[in-house]
This record gives structure tokens, sequence and C-alpha cells, in this order.
């Protein structure tokens, strides 16, 4: 599984690099199973284009069987020989099925070195795949919405909490055996991809929606404009802002609003009931969110 050697005479013959044996693995699936034994093998393969999504018949990728083995009781997952990879009926025992192997041939890594195996091959894989990590979009937009309360779950200070956790991970040394941060090969961090289009909104929300919170969004960045105008007049004068009185004019609650405009209810829920708000980012932030989806979309389709 890691003839790092075999694998390029292969390939310079234009062997094809997909090929799955009757279980539905390809050569990166072994290649993977054998841990950091076939580290090169599978840096040749995917330099050379193997394709890294496919599943096998229990719907497993390569970098889902990472340093897994081969799949026999009590052999020896790393570094076996042929006969080990091949089961032994003759050998198995009768009562469980189990295979007979001798007590030399047993795994005896710890669950650390397991763990730490397990981690050197999927770090390895990432390295030069990196079309498998996962893809997280995130972009400045996204903390202009302003929540009506600072302890609302919707603050952005809890957006940028999450955004540091990853990016401290992100510092770490690559090998590192720190386990409780995001590797910096596990992930793809991205702010290039665009606020949803009017058409694609469109699709799941109607005209007199769209106009009303777009109306609504300009109305709102009129007050804070004007907001911003007092408080620089105050602070020159010594007079007391609005910021200093709690009070925001440019953070409405969402919910009621949609009730008494949209909905034409005469009995609308309680402001201070409401967990949505809306503020002059909060549309420029949902339009910002909305084409992440679309853009994540669009990669997984490509691959």
């Amino acid at each position: 599984a890691g003839n790092e050697k075999l694998i390029h005479i292969l390939t310079s013959r234009s062997c094809p690099l997909d090929v799955q044996n009757k279980d539905g693995e390809t050569a990166l699936h072994w290649a993977m199973r054998a841990g950091t034994k076939s580290l090169k093998a599978v840096q040749k393969l995917l330099q050379d284009g193997a394709r890294s999504h496919i599943f096998n018949h229990q719907f497993k990728r390569p970098l889902d069987v990472a340093a897994e083995g081969f799949g026999f009781d009590d052999a020896e997952p790393i570094g076996s020989s042929q006969s080990n990879l091949t089961p032994n009926k003759d050998a198995q025992d009768k009562s469980g099925g189990k295979s007979s192997q001798p007590d030399s041939n047993k795994d005896k890594r710890s669950d650390d070195e397991k763990l730490n195996e397990k981690r050197l091959s999927r770090v390895n894989f990432l390295r030069f795949s990196p079309q498998s990590r996962t893809l997280i979009l995130h972009h400045p937009e996204c903390l202009d919405h302003i929540p009506k309360s600072e302890h609302d779950w919707e603050v952005p200070d809890r957006v940028k909490s999450i955004m540091n956790r990853i990016q401290d991970g992100q510092k770490n040394d690559k090998d590192s055996n720190v386990f409780d941060q995001i590797s910096p090969h596990e992930v793809t961090i991205s702010t290039e991809f665009d606020r949803a289009t009017l058409e694609l909104l469109s699709r799941v929300h109607s005209a007199d929606y769209l106009a009303f919170v777009n109306d609504l969004s300009k109305e709102l960045e009129r007050r804070r404009k004007k907001k911003l105008v007092e408080e620089n007049k105050g602070n020159g004068e010594g007079g007391e802002s609005s910021r200093s009185k709690g009070f925001d004019p440019s953070v409405v609650p969402f919910t009621p609003m949609v009730q008494q405009t949209m909905m034409r209810e005469s009995t609308v829920k309680k402001g201070a009931h409401s967990d949505t708000s809306f503020s002059a980012g909060s549309l420029r932030a949902a339009r910002r969110a909305a084409g992440a989806v679309q853009h994540a979309v669009d990669r997984v389709l490509v691959g």
C-alpha cells in the first residue's frame, strides 16, 4: 500500500489511478490505511491527480480511513506483511470467526500513538489536497448586524470569538501535538464571495418583502447618521449622547415591524419580547450570509 516506486511505474504508464476493488476502495484508500508508512505514496497519488472524494462501499473517503489498517482482526494495521493483508480462513477461530494471528502481530500501539498516526496521515493528505479541507466563509460585513442588546446571542462578538478560536489554531506549528486546536491544514478561511443578488433572493422572498426590508435598511441608515451627528455635537458641548442613555434609534425589533407592515396584523409582538432585531447593517450582513451559502453550494458542486 505504500510502495511509492510501484506507484510511479504505474502512473508513468498511464494506469488509471481511481480503479476500485471489490470493496470500492482505490489506491488512495489503501495508501491512507497504511498511515505514516505511506505518506510519500499519498503525496504521489494526489499530485498525479488521484480523486480524493471517492467513496468505498461503506461510504468512506480516503481521508475517512486514515491509519485504520486493513480491517483484519488482531492483525498489525501499519507496515504489516502481505500475508497479513489476506485473511487466512484456515486460521480463523470457529467460534468467533476471528483470525488466529500470533501475538507478535497484534497492534501494540497505545491509543495516543494511534491517534497521533491518524493525525499525521490526515495532515499529510490535506496538505496535498486543499480541496478536501473544510471551507469557512466569513466577511467583515457579517459583523454589521447589531442586536438590540449586548446580551443577545446575535452579537458580533460571538462571531469574532469563533473566528479567533479558529485562527488561533491556524498559528500552531504544523508538527504540534496539540489536539484541541484546529490544524492549519484542516480548514481554508475565505472572504472571497459576493453578496446574494436580488434575483437569488427573489426565489424565496416576495418583491414586497424585499422592498420593505430595503426601505427599512435605508431608514435605519438615515437614523444612524443622524445619531452620529448628534453624538458629535453632544460631545463637543459636553451634553449627554443617545449612546450614554442606552438607546440606539438605528436598531429596532424586527418581528413586530413585519407583523404590522407586511402581515397587517392588529396585534403585534412586543418589541421587548422580540428576539430578532434589525439594524442599519443587517441587510448587508444578511445578503453577505446568503451569498456565502450560494458560494459554498457552488464549491461543493464543482468539487
